[in-house]
């Protein structure tokens, strides 16, 4: 479970159904990324890169936000671990610097298919308020099953998420 933001071409912001943005292992999106690395080291210093032929990943397990850029799509994910409102709102704060980033160096807007609209500065008590309230859905589902002794969905392990970002953000 995660909050998912995908990026898409200005024309289509807006639209009931955009087409996400694609072809982004381009010699030039391949530029555009290691600018975009470059930039979110300074935001956070854990932050790890995975650079695949086909796809480029990165994550940082201080903020749990993970961005994936493959041919077909940009896709940034934020998993619900945060039971804490200032996590909540920390990561939620981080979320919209990695967007800033992200818009500014592919020229592409961020997109909430929850919300169908851009995602903007105006929604982030919002996005923060939903953040904190999936997560606690999520950790108590994970306690009921617990204590039932059924299984666990594969990553809902208590402390799954902290053995590396990158292998736990993108389950």
């Amino acid at each position: 479970m995660s909050f998912d933001l995908y990026f898409v071409a200005p024309s289509q912001a807006g639209s009931d159904s955009p087409d996400l943005a694609s072809g982004g292992l381009t010699e030039a999106g391949r530029t555009q990324w290691q600018r975009i690395t470059a930039q979110l080291r300074e935001l956070m210093s854990d932050l790890e890169v995975q650079d695949g032929r086909d796809q480029v990943r990165l994550a940082g397990a201080s903020g749990a936000i993970g961005i994936d850029w493959s041919s077909e799509r940009l896709h940034l994910v934020v998993p619900y671990w945060f039971t804490d409102e200032d996590q909540a709102r920390t990561v939620t704060a981080l979320l919209y610097r990695v967007v800033e980033i992200v818009e500014n160096e592919t020229a592409l807007s961020s997109w909430d298919d929850q919300a169908k609209a851009e995602f903007s500065e105006d929604q982030l008590p919002q996005v923060a308020a939903d953040i904190l309230e999936r997560s606690r859905i999520a950790a108590d589902m994970v306690a009921r099953r617990q204590s039932n002794g059924e299984p666990l969905p594969e990553g809902a392990e208590p402390g799954a998420h902290e053995s590396g970002p990158i292998s736990e953000v993108f389950r």
